[in-house]
């Protein structure tokens, strides 16, 4: 890459952390409601996520177990 692709690349990364940083305390604010809304299905959702994870686990692992299985 040439200077010029760097320089582009660190403006862009500049400009995407000052974005985020002048954005910081209104985003803040907008989304404590939409986590209240979402509270009396917090069990529900871990479980939910639980439940994945673990089948995620088992998948994967079948996955290993017949790609390296010789025939």
């Amino acid at each position: 890459m040439s200077v010029s692709h760097w320089l582009l690349w660190l403006v862009i990364g500049l400009l995407c952390i000052w974005h985020t940083q002048s954005d910081a305390k209104p985003a803040q604010s907008d989304v404590a409601p939409h986590i209240a809304t979402l509270k009396p299905y917090q069990n529900h959702i871990i479980k939910k996520f639980e439940e994945f994870s673990h089948w995620w686990m088992r998948y994967s692992s079948s996955l290993n177990k017949n790609r390296y299985q010789t025939v």
